[in-house]
């Protein structure tokens, strides 16, 4: 049993899951996880193939597996470059188009056919070429969308991490397509893992920086816990190995899959612990909404980043805080997170209502101020719609954020709105292409975060300019 080979599969799991977990709506981290647990799959069947008990297709999925993470890995770069990148959209649509393609790509290489024959134990020359066509993609699209990512403020170093991470990647999976005999296949493995921590640590810089939120707390606590849960469950598989059975195929998929289970409860301690309270707790409805009020508020209050005053920052970190908060807009808990939640228009407003200054009362506080100032672009008071340009930017956040619809989605469920609402989803629909709308979204968001910021400097200059008033002479 190869130690450095468990510990590289158990930290390449453990970040895919905290990334999914942390926000399976944003499609950076969520493609960026689904690639490197499809990498974290492959890394256990090539550690476990080659064991005593092993299928004799094991090898077949394996190289198959491979097909995934580069793939997946594009589409994290594609949306790292943010809605600024003008093919976004476009490639987005490709690479949606494209995974049929791969999928039947990953099929060919499974079953046998004159692709792959069966008389052969490794990928012929066909086979490998459309793999290393495939590990490709990552590094050309950061090629096409690194102007992009090096527009947005995380900026060079971002970008540079990003880049040795994916030109690494690239050659790591060469490798495993044209294997040096003198170099180990485990240094291959942890060169690989190490490429997709830097993926992740990238994607989590960029994110950090639109939210503004506190990452270490959570990141730390997840693998301590989660390397503990490991220890102490895998650690007693390991023991039965090393002591009774030997490292056969079937025990090497227990231990693989033990590890996996500690992490994956780790990282989800929260929800299931939720479950298990309701599930306990059926007749008593208080006690077991009221912990999980006190879980939001604990988790809200360990991704605020209190170090971060608002008031301070320059207009680009604050317009981003305000686009993302507005994406956020039907979300309270990611709401809460929000350094926005500090502006002194929040104190004012929880004083007006005699609230206390807890987190999600903050959240709740801000929703309602963010709603305020789109409101404030609204052109007509007398009319709930319309369809002129001076209406675009109001149409652009209050229909998609404040009231929740989602024009371009098939699986949105649009039934029973009002007849306003109607006619704005159609209106989306048939006159303004998706990209329009990002475009006019980020206008109109740079004209929230505008009013925001001067009604917040307003207050401190009245509350400044009473404070002069009442000191002593």
């Amino acid at each position: 049993m190869n130690l450095l080979e468990i510990l590289t599969f158990a930290a390449v799991l453990w970040l895919g899951i905290f990334l999914f977990e942390r926000d399976p709506e944003n499609g950076g981290m969520r493609n960026a996880a689904f690639g490197m647990l499809a990498y974290a799959f492959a890394l256990m069947l090539q550690l476990s193939g080659a064991l005593p008990g092993a299928p004799d297709g094991v090898h077949r999925l394996f190289w198959a597996s491979l097909v995934f993470p580069p793939y997946f890995w594009s589409s994290a770069v594609i949306h790292l470059a943010g809605d600024e990148f003008e093919p976004r959209t476009s490639m987005l649509a490709i690479w949606r188009i494209g995974i049929v393609a791969v999928a039947l790509l990953a099929v060919a290489l499974i079953i046998p056919s004159p692709f792959w024959p069966a008389a052969l134990s490794n990928p012929p020359n066909t086979a490998l070429a459309a793999l290393a066509l495939v590990s490709l993609l990552p590094l050309l699209t950061l090629i096409c969308g690194a102007r992009a990512i090096r527009s947005r403020k995380p900026g060079l170093d971002g970008l540079v991490v990003l880049a040795i991470a994916t030109c690494f990647f690239t050659l790591g999976i060469g490798l495993f397509f044209f294997r040096l005999p003198w170099m180990p296949a485990g240094w291959i493995y942890l060169a690989l893992a190490l490429d997709f921590e830097l993926l992740g640590l990238a994607v989590i810089r960029f994110d950090v920086f639109e939210t503004g939120e506190r990452v270490l707390p959570d990141f730390l606590r997840s693998f301590a816990y989660g390397a503990l849960l490991a220890l102490l469950f895998a650690g007693q598989v390991a023991v039965v190995i090393a002591l009774s059975t030997g490292y056969t195929f079937a025990m090497s998929l227990v231990l693989h899959l033990t590890v996996a289970m500690a992490f994956t409860l780790a990282v989800y301690a929260d929800p299931v612990q939720g479950f298990l309270e309701r599930l306990v707790n059926r007749g008593a409805l208080e006690n077991p909404a009221r912990s999980s009020a006190l879980r939001a508020e604990a988790r809200a209050q360990s991704r605020l980043n209190t170090a971060l005053d608002p008031a301070n920052l320059d207009s680009e970190r604050f317009f981003r805080l305000t686009r993302r908060a507005l994406s956020n807009f039907g979300d309270l808990h990611k709401l809460a997170a929000s350094p926005l939640t500090r502006l002194a228009l929040v104190d004012e407003q929880l004083a007006n209502d005699r609230q206390e200054s807890a987190t999600l009362l903050r959240a709740r506080a801000l929703k309602s101020i963010l709603a305020d100032s789109v409101l404030r672009l609204k052109p007509d008071l007398n009319s709930d719609f319309g369809e002129s340009d001076e209406w675009r930017f109001f149409n652009a956040l209050y229909f998609p954020y404040v009231l929740g619809l989602r024009p371009y989605s098939r699986k949105a469920f649009h039934e029973d709105l009002e007849p306003a609402s109607r006619k704005a989803l159609a209106w989306f629909r048939s006159q303004v292409p998706e990209r329009t709308l990002y475009n006019w979204q980020n206008t109109a968001a740079r004209l929230v975060a505008k009013d925001l910021f001067e009604r917040s400097a307003n207050l401190h200059r009245q509350r400044t300019s009473k404070a002069g008033m009442n000191a002593p002479a």
